[in-house]
This record gives C-alpha cells, structure tokens and sequence, in this order.
C-alpha cells in the first residue's frame, strides 16, 4: 500500500521519522489534507457545521504523538483564515501549514497566509530568524534591462568612447533604469495582490460566480506580471551555477579540502550552526 496522507501507515511512518530527530531543531511544512480544528479551520457554503473527517483525527493524533505546533495558528489563535478552496465542495479549508517544536518557536518571527494565485492553494509564509552566512555584495550589471534597449549614449559620439569616459555615469544610469523598472513592476503587482486580497476576503464572507470570475482575471494579471521576474530569476540563476561550477579555482580548492586539514583556512565556510532540519513532505 503507497503511503499517502490519507492512510495510518503514513502518519505511523511520518511520526517516526519525526522521532528519529529528536536532537535536531524541526520545522515541517506542506499540504496535508487535514486541519486540526475543522471548527475553526473550515468553512462550507451554505453555511453548515463542519464535519471532522478521519484523516482530521490522524492528523491531531500526529500532531499530539510529535509535540509539532501549528505555527500559523500559534501567532493568529482567533483568527479565521483559509489556504484552499474547493469549487466542487464549494469549502475554504487551511490544509497547509508550518509545524515546529516548542523549542524553536520562540525563532518564528512572523507567519502568514497570502493570495491563491500560482495553484489551487495559497502560499503560506514563515520567516525565522536564524543567524546565517552571506558573501559581500559587489554591483554586477544587470543585463536583463539591456532587453528593452534604453537608450544611454549620446548622437555623434561613439558608445566606446564613452563607456570608456564615463564608465560611472554608465553605470548610474544603467542601475537608474533598472531601478525605474523594478518599482513599476513591484507597484503593479502590488495593486493587483491587493485587489485579490480585496475579492478573496469578500468572496470568503459571502461567495459568487460573479467574484469568482473577478478573483480569475485577476491571477491571471498576475500571473504575467510576474513572468518577467521569474525569466530574469532564471537568468541568474545560470549565472550562479556558471560562477560556482567546476573551474580551475573551484578543482584547486577541492584538492586542498580533501588534501589539507586547514582547509578552512583558504576558504570561508557557510556552515548553519543551529543545526535547523527542513522537511518539506
């Protein structure tokens, strides 16, 4: 039998995995088809009570066995919020949650429930604060805007005399378009996430075609709007993996892990020390 989360086997296996990282910090996040509290976490149109189905009960059982805490519900405990609707059942429900230990939740900075945009569930967002490593930021140009060909040279004069001459001008400008651009995208997809906040909250107090089709349109914009920073995230992306791959400097520093124990010494480690398990399920 596959083990679904539909299944005992499942919560039995989940919960002793679980029980295998009893030394280590956890923080389990995912869709799990069930809430704890259908009361609260629930809501049917018409409006009736809600009925607590079997994998509610595994999953409260799981959630006593692991001493897991609803983190969402831990910083909002009288708070209704949903992350799924169902048009078949015509049902908000919040199936998708964060879940830690007691002793990492005082590191649980904020959480949150967003819009339903990218599938049929809301993105749910936690934010810890955990010390951590990061390189020196160095400017880099950001060709992505040289896509729209601004203009930046002056007529008559040639662009390698004057990038040659004024190379820090260039890059003002340079680092201006860019500037310009980001805060029209972020503004535009700032006032349609807040239009979609708008008619999900109405569409949850009193549900109808007519929002529905508003709440559609409205991902969709969306949608596009945000395809222009997933194409330049990629973008990036393959640079990283260029940068980082295996060059002269990077097989050098392999040989020297793996020769000389001061190794640490030649190269900056990213190494977490609080020792935090992620598991995504």
């Amino acid at each position: 039998m596959p083990l679904t989360r539909r299944t005992p086997c499942f919560w039995e296996s989940f919960c002793a995995h679980v029980a295998s990282l009893a030394t280590k910090h956890i923080i389990v996040g995912g869709d799990v088809n069930a809430t704890q509290s259908p009361a609260t976490d629930c809501k049917t149109y018409p409006d009736k009570t809600p009925t607590t189905t079997r994998n509610d009960k595994l999953y409260a059982n799981f959630l006593k066995d692991t001493a897991l805490i609803d983190v969402w519900r831990a910083h909002h405990p009288s708070v209704k919020n949903y992350t799924f609707y169902s048009h078949t059942h015509r049902s908000y429900s919040r199936i998708d949650s964060f879940l830690t230990l007691q002793t990492i939740q005082p590191c649980t900075v904020q959480t949150s429930i967003g819009n339903i945009v990218w599938s049929d569930h809301a993105e749910v967002a936690l934010t810890i604060q955990i010390p951590r490593l990061s390189r020196e930021w160095r400017w880099h140009l950001n060709l992505w805007i040289l896509r729209d060909k601004p203009t930046i040279y002056t007529e008559n004069v040639a662009p390698a005399t004057v990038w040659a001459a004024h190379r820090a001008v260039i890059r003002g400008k340079l680092i201006a378009i860019a500037s310009s651009q980001k805060q029209q995208r972020l503004k535009n997809l700032t006032t349609a996430l807040a239009e979609l906040t708008r008619l999900e909250t109405l569409h949850k107090q009193a549900p109808s075609d007519q929002l529905l089709a508003h709440i559609t349109a409205t991902r969709e914009r969306i949608t596009q709007l945000s395809k222009t920073d997933v194409a330049k995230n990629l973008m990036w992306t393959k640079q990283r993996f260029y940068e980082k791959g295996n060059k002269a400097d990077s097989l050098l520093a392999h040989y020297i892990k793996d020769t000389d124990p001061n190794w640490r010494n030649y190269a900056r480690s990213g190494t977490n020390s609080c020792g935090i398990s992620v598991l995504l399920h």
